[in-house]
């Protein structure tokens, strides 16, 4: 028995002498080398891209010229007007509700007659057909005065016998409605669009007839409304990265991630962090809150060829502090480091959610700019401990 206690007390020592050298096997995450990077993107691997979109359905309707770089237009189309009446003044009335940049001067607003158009089927007007539209300039109607008070409506006074003959489905006169276009100007004006119709706010065909002995005023509301938006970028440093609306600028962002050495690498934290540069951008106080990115599905991104992952929701800021903007991109990095069959690093789209709602632009220092403002991603990793 003695010496059965004397073997029990030698082999308690040996495991606890063994063990202050090899203690139990650790987690991945306990006794790991924690590293901090920064990772760059390759310069001149973003780029930035737009296209021209149909504003149709949207409760804003521009018209004007902001710096010069934009340039909105509206059109509009009144159907289902009295055909038995004989009128004998009309005027289209249009409400603000916002002005865009510099007001300091009012400008022109010109109205003229759509001789052609193709409305589609959802009541928006084919934005290919607008060059043709733009340059036919030859059926003014009437011009009015655009300023920068919110309660002074856009009036337009036009010829009665117009109407008449949209409405007379015998002369051969076809209704393809009205644009309007602006002269000299400085800043856009925002009016309400037919979404306000209920309201009363929207745009309006005001119609006068006479009715035994008394001037009878109607008001009937736009059927089809949209304003388009044509631009000049000529002096826009493309070099810079930006997201818009209104014209839906979009940027593609990608990096290496070859930078962490071991695929089994826990990473512990990912931020993507861009910088604002205000000196291309617009009117972005009431955007950045709209900015999200999108994980990119195609396998060659290229300018208007970005595919997005339609099952992968958006994610949005995590923080905004002065022109600093970061995205919380750990789970991503994870998943692109460790799982790059089920979910490959392509990149980034950077883009603004409801990008037809309004005019603006956010722009962002590029790959090209210095590293403290170019795109980076802020990275925290922990290796596992290294195989005996």
């Amino acid at each position: 028995m003695k010496n059965d206690r004397l073997f029990l007390l030698i082999l308690f020592l040996l495991v606890v002498s063994c063990a202050k050298e090899k203690p139990f096997p650790l987690t991945s995450q306990e006794g790991s080398q924690v590293f901090e990077t920064t990772i760059y993107q390759a310069k001149g691997a973003d780029f930035t891209y737009y296209d021209p979109i149909n504003l149709g359905a949207a409760p804003h309707l521009m018209l004007g010229t902001l710096q010069n770089q934009y340039d909105a237009r509206i059109l509009l189309k009144f159907d289902d007007l009295p055909d038995s009446v004989e009128f004998t003044d009309a005027k289209i009335v249009l409400k603000k509700q916002a002005i865009l940049g510099d007001s300091a001067a009012a400008f022109t607003a010109n109205l003229y007659a759509l001789t052609g158009g193709d409305w589609d089927s959802d009541f928006e007007y084919n934005v290919k057909s607008w060059h043709e539209v733009s340059a036919d300039s030859t059926t003014l109607l009437s011009s009015a005065d655009v300023t920068a008070l919110l309660d002074d409506s856009l009036v337009f006074n036009i010829a009665p016998s117009l109407v008449q003959q949209w409405v007379d489905t015998t002369d051969g006169v076809e209704n393809y409605g009205v644009w309007i276009k602006s002269e000299s100007a400085t800043f856009i004006a925002d009016f309400y669009s037919k979404l306000y119709a209920s309201s009363g706010i929207g745009p309006e065909i005001h119609l006068s007839h006479v009715e035994d002995g008394q001037t009878v005023t109607e008001s009937f509301s736009a059927t089809v409304d949209v304003y388009l938006i044509t631009t000049n970028f000529g002096d826009l440093d493309m070099d810079q990265l930006f997201v818009g609306k209104g014209i839906p600028f979009k940027s593609y962002l990608k990096f290496d991630l070859s930078a962490i050495p071991d695929s089994n690498a826990t990473i512990n934290k990912a931020y993507l962090r861009i910088v604002i540069n205000n000196d291309v951008t617009i009117l972005s106080s009431a955007s950045v809150g709209d900015l999200k990115a999108q994980i990119v599905s195609s396998e060659s991104p290229a300018p208007h060829a970005v595919d997005v992952d339609s099952l992968l929701s958006s994610f949005y800021p995590t923080s905004i502090i002065s022109d600093t903007i970061l995205f919380d991109i750990r789970t991503y990095v994870q998943n692109w480091l460790s799982q790059p069959s089920v979910l490959p690093n392509r990149g980034l789209l950077l883009d603004l959610s409801n990008p037809e709602q309004s005019i603006s632009r956010i722009g962002f220092f590029s790959s090209l700019a210095d590293s403290n403002v170019a795109p980076q991603i802020e990275l925290v990793y922990s290796l596992p401990p290294a195989a005996e």
